[in-house]
């Protein structure tokens, strides 16, 4: 599916008066929304995949699954990913 056809918005609000001349940096915004989703979806798939490893780290290490934990809580962690460790801690 096309950029385009996933996001709905007014144009009218995306064209701006430059110089003179009228630029519509619809196609930009949708760019940047894709780069956005795609940095997100990224992130989130490698915190899935940390969590399967932590799953089989913690048979052999407790202590690398405390590690772990801690980093997930760190002020430069995804807002998301830090309520989702501190709900289940």
């Amino acid at each position: 599916m096309r950029s385009a056809e996933r996001y709905w918005f007014n144009e009218n609000l995306l064209r701006l008066a430059i110089g003179g001349r009228t630029v519509n940096i619809a196609n930009a915004v949708i760019k940047i929304i894709d780069a956005y989703v795609d940095a997100k979806r990224d992130a989130f798939e490698s915190f899935i995949t940390a969590c399967t490893k932590t799953q089989q780290v913690q048979k052999n290490d407790p202590v690398a699954i405390q590690q772990f934990i801690a980093d997930l809580l760190k002020p430069n962690v995804d807002a998301r990913v830090f309520e989702i460790v501190s709900l289940q801690s």
